[in-house]
Order: structure tokens, then sequence, then C-alpha cells
């Protein structure tokens, strides 16, 4: 297996994380970022307070908002509504549920806490006595800072400027830097700096915040500017993904809005040469996420959507850069040909409820707001309508005026998104989604030959999701594995073998795609090689009222292996003779065929084994009803058919 980890990740990824790893048990990381007393940090400029705020203001000067915006009244009661939440100290996580205050270091998924008087290079990402530890780091996000500053702008309601500060300090005092879960990693820490300042820039010549209070901001900053700065080869060299972009950014806005600070100007530099060259690889050529996850591809535009806000702030600062630009565009174009007319994408992916700058009353899921606000700024156009998607856009940038043409989507049958092997079939009202190819970038989940299918904007059959990244097992294993997946399972077996947490050994690889387009018809095969010994080639044929799927599987040894074709789906269902009945907008019917008698089976929230759940929400699960068909394979070459109808 550590051959198999050198041949995919390469020999510089394993020498580099085992140095880590050794310099962290020897006590050299603990030693290296050394815990300090925030009052003894000095703020190294010959500016007085006055001139620092002026400074802060002009850098930060895209945050300001222009008089011709309004917040329309749903959305107001919204956020007055969960701001009541935020005053009785109840924090919603993972934008689904509300939990009570008890502690920044509190996990309320499990009721128990994390050490916080340990440093936190002695803290384990994954210790099953706390579990998962982004549970202990979504509050400390401070995501909830822009519902407390939005209603201050809105309202010039004091008791949201308090809030905030009485928050910022009862952090601080639990959070000794450099002690406790919440310094563990530095992209948390980008979030959090990223949400302060947004707070500093609004709050900054209010009078409930005080010179001392603005002092101990600035020097929490400078320290974060500093961790961030030291730690952020860790991300690039061993991470590999959106962490490096959001700490890259944080230490380009940080240096950029600090640059009245002796020494500052480094980090805005560094921070600028590394965001481009991560860019420049993590958003392929064809616009898709290195990490094959739509909710991680957006995380990544939200980085970009800060970082243009604090590029264009600045005086000097009249031309994007050409490479963020161009991926920024390439981004849009793909997210624009995958999005549905309510904003929505598939369930496709890695999604641990990241959505870091919640600037609109928007759904979590939905894409609009961030999509409106990047070209915005990289084209001075919108995308969509000026009715609901455009507050995040003015909290982000000096709008003065938004009477322009929109863009107008062009509708094709067919996109091939074949660098980040994602692909889009559209005929008539049908949508298919399918994943398929050759990884070369570390996966993530074991999903090709993945479809999910939609009607009209209406989602049929779909993803299962992500739940959560430290369960047991077997949940680990539904999730990210093949089994909660719309494809064929083998041997009761995912298609790759699984490591250690998110690593997978020998990753897929298909054959190169095929389509065919018809005046009547889109037919798309791929080829997966392998799957083990085995190959398995999915037809997909796409009609105006129907979807027919062949699934041919062979191997040489796989006569006597047991065959499972799966169907997720959320719709409410009922059996009728041969077929499975599905009811949501429209009425569907899923029909399932072989030569040889199929064993049909359906979980609904079963626990034994885990099959029939889907994860629309990180950190929460529903049941789903999961049509699985199984034979035994009695040859080494095995066929089944599927057929996705629109019943009348």
């Amino acid at each position: 297996m550590k051959l198999q980890i050198i041949k995919n990740m390469g020999l510089r990824w394993t020498v580099y994380r085992a140095q880590y790893e050794i310099k962290k048990k020897i006590g050299y990381l603990k030693k290296h970022y050394k815990p300090v007393n925030y009052e003894d940090i000095l703020i190294n400029t010959n500016l007085n307070t006055d001139e620092i705020k002026k400074e802060i203001e002009s850098n930060l000067s895209e945050l300001k908002i222009t008089n011709n915006f309004q917040i329309n009244d749903d959305d107001f009661n919204k956020l007055l509504e969960r701001s009541k939440h935020i005053f009785n100290n109840e924090f919603r996580y993972f934008f689904t549920d509300y939990y009570e205050y008890a502690g920044w270091n509190y996990t309320p998924k499990k009721d128990t806490y994390i050490d916080n008087d340990k440093h936190w290079s002695e803290i384990s990402d994954f210790d099953n006595k706390y579990g998962d530890i982004k549970w202990v780091w979504e509050l400390s996000r401070f995501t909830f800072t822009y519902d407390l500053v939005r209603l201050y702008l809105y309202t010039n309601d004091d008791k949201y400027v308090e809030k905030f500060w009485e928050l910022f300090e009862s952090f601080i005092e639990e959070n000794p830097l450099e002690i406790g879960p919440n310094y563990k990693c530095s992209q948390e820490m980008s979030f959090r700096a990223n949400a302060w300042l947004f707070a500093i820039y609004h709050l900054l010549r209010h009078p409930l915040t005080t010179d001392e209070r603005f002092n101990a901001m600035l020097k929490q900053l400078i320290h974060y500017t500093d961790h961030i700065n030291k730690h952020i080869r860790f991300s690039i060299e061993s991470v590999q993904n959106n962490h490096s972009i959001s700490e890259t950014t944080t230490l380009f806005v940080l240096g950029n809005t600090l640059n009245f600070i002796n020494g500052m100007d480094k980090y805005k530099k560094r921070g600028l040469r590394l965001l481009k060259k991560e860019i420049a690889w993590q958003i392929r050529e064809d616009g898709s996420y290195i990490q094959n996850s739509h909710n991680y591809h957006r995380l990544v535009l939200q980085d970009l959507n800060w970082f243009l806000m604090s590029y264009k702030s600045t005086a000097n600062s009249t031309k994007i850069p050409r490479i963020i630009k161009k991926k920024s565009q390439k981004s849009i174009d793909f997210f624009r040909a995958i999005i549905n007319k309510k904003g929505i994408v598939p369930n496709y992916g890695m999604d641990d409820g990241s959505y870091i700058l919640p600037l609109s009353e928007n759904d979590y899921k939905d894409y609009r707001p961030v999509l409106q606000c990047l070209n915005y700024q990289i084209n001075g156009e919108l995308i969509y309508e000026n009715l609901i998607n455009n507050e995040y856009l003015h909290l982000m940038n000096q709008v003065e005026n938004l009477d322009l043409e929109n863009q107008l989507t062009k509708e094709v049958d067919f996109n091939s998104f074949q660098d980040g092997s994602y692909h889009i079939i559209k005929f008539k009202k049908f949508k298919v989604y399918l994943k398929a190819g050759t990884y070369k970038t570390r996966p993530v989940q074991a999903d090709m030959n993945h479809i999910d299918v939609w009607y009209e904007d209406s989602s049929i059959f779909q993803d299962g999701g992500t739940y959560s990244y430290n369960e047991n097992e077997e949940i680990l294993d539904y999730f990210h594995g093949t089994k909660s997946h719309n494809t064929v399972l083998i041997d009761d077996k995912n298609q790759m073998d699984k490591g250690s947490r998110f690593i997978w050994y020998n990753w897929s690889k298909s054959l190169p795609l095929k389509w065919e387009i018809k005046k009547d018809y889109i037919k798309v095969e791929n080829t997966l090689l392998n799957y083990g010994t085995n190959t398995h080639k999915r037809v997909i044929t796409v009609y105006e009222d129907r979807i027919v799927i062949n699934d041919i599987i062979k191997g040489n040894k796989l006569k006597g292996k047991q065959i499972e074709l799966q169907w997720l789906t959320e719709l409410s269902n009922n059996t009728d003779s041969n077929k499975q009945i599905l009811y949501g907008e429209k009425r569907y019917s899923l029909e399932v065929s072989a030569k040889q008698e199929l064993t049909p089976k359906i979980f609904k929230g079963s626990y034994k084994p885990f099959r029939g759940w889907i994860s629309n929400k990180y950190g929460k699960i529903n049941p789903a009803s999961q049509f699985v068909y199984s034979l035994i394979a009695e040859n080494n070459e095995e066929k089944i058919n599927s057929i996705i109808r629109v019943e009348n």
C-alpha cells in the first residue's frame, strides 16, 4: 500500500507528509508555533488610531454599500428571526439545526469537549472520543458575524454591534493563541479572519468599537497572518485542495488590508503569487474542479469573491490577474451548464457544509448569488435577473448601476467536461449528469459511472451525499464509497480499494467517452476498466419520454460474483407489477430487467445493512428509497437494463 500511495500521490507528497508527521510527533511544531499573549503583540506602525481606521476603510472600500440597495421584506424577516437565536446563544450548524452555545471547544454532536489546554499539534483530527472536529470548527468560523453586521447595516441598532464584540471577546479569552482545536487548521483561521475583517470594516466608527477592542482585533489579525504564512506550505504540499486557495486568499487580503503595518507587504505579495499558482492547477482547463465536488468548487469561488473585493479596493489594483480572470470565467461557464432555474446543482462529491460568506437569504444550495457576484466582479455584467440574487453582490462590491442586460444561458444538448470526468446530457426535458473518466487527481468518492437523473429541473435519482468525515466505517463506506451511488456494485466492494480516511488506491480508469447526438436521442457510453478485475460499460440513451441504461459487466473471473444495480431517490414510491412508480412533480417509473432473474430489494433508512440514506447537508441524514437489483453472475459477462419513463 505504501508503494501505491507513492504511485498515486507522488514521492514529493509522500516525503513531505512523512516529515510533517515526524515534526509533529517530536514536538517541533509545538516549538515553531509558540503560544503568544495577544497583549504582547506589537502593532508596528507610525500611524495613529484614526489614521489606521482610514487605511482600513480605503483598503476594504469595495465593502461599502451604496444607496441603491434595499433588502426585501421577506429576506429581512428571515434574517431577523435567525438573529433571535443568536441572542439566545443558539447557533446554526451547517445551515440546518440550532444548538445552544456551551463553549468554543464544545461539540454538540457528541455533547462533549475537546481539550482546550493543549497545543493544537497535540490534538487529533479524528479522535473517536469527540467525533468529527468540524462540529467545533463550525461555530468558530464566526459566520454568524455576517448576520449581525447585516442587521446593523439595515437597522442601525447598537445591540448587533455589542453582540459581535461580546462573542469576539469570549472567543479570544477561551482560545489563547496556538492553544486548542481552533488553531489546528489554517483554513479555519482564514475563515474566521475574513469574518472579523468584514465586521471591523462596518463597525469601525461605532462607539462600541472601543480602542481596546479595536487593538485586540488588530493584534489577533497580525498573529493570524503570521500563522497562516508559516503553515501555508502544509496546505500546498500535503492537503492539495481548497485549503491552500482559502489560505493564500486570506494571506493576500490580510496583507493588503493591513499594509500600514511594517512587514505586511511581503504577505500580500506571497499570497498573490501562491494564489495564482494554486488557481492555475486546481481549476482545470474545462472549468471543473480538482476535488470533484460542486460545494468545494463554490467555496473556491467565494474565496475569489473575497480576493477580488480586496484587490479592487486598492487604488493600484485596476487589472485582474489574467489567470484568476480566466479560471473564474471557466468556472462560471461550468456551473451554468449544470445549474437549474432555482440555482440548484446535483448533490455531487464531498460537501462539508461550507458556505463561508453567507451574505444572502437564498437557500444554502442556491449557487446563483456566488456566480452573480463573481461574474460582475470580472465582467461587470449580470447573469440572473435583478431580484433575490443581489444582496451578496451588493455587500461585496460598490455597485452603482444594475441596469444591465442579463447574459442569456445558451442551452446545449451535451456538455462534456472531460478533464473533470463530468458530463451533462440534456435532451428535451430530461437532464442526466454522468461521472465518467479516469481519476488523475486524488479521488474522494468511488463514484465512477454514477448518474443523477433530473426532469424539468426536479431530481428523480441522486447521489447520497457526504454526511460526515468522522463516523463508523460502515457509514463512511456507504457515503464515500460506491454503495450510495446510482451505478453497479460488484461483490459488495467499492470500485477502488479504500485506504485510511480520504485515501483511495487503484484509482478508477476509463476508456475515452463516446457519444452520439441524433434528432430523436442522445447516446453516451463509458467503460470503467478496473473495477477490480472487471470492466463496467454503461450506455445511456436519452429519448424525449424515457431514458434507457444498459449496464454490461465483464471479467474473466466474474462468474459466481454478486452484481447489484442501485437507484437512490427521495421521491415517494410504490411497486406496480415489475416496476417502481415514483411520485414527484411528475409521475415516473423505473423498470429493471436482465436475462436471468433479478432479486429486487428496497432499503429505506436501513441500519443493518446501512443502505437507503441521503445527506443533503453536512451532519444530517434522511431516509431515502434505494432500489437494489441483484443477481449472481452465471457467465463472465452479464447485462442489466434499466428504463426510466415519464408516466402519463
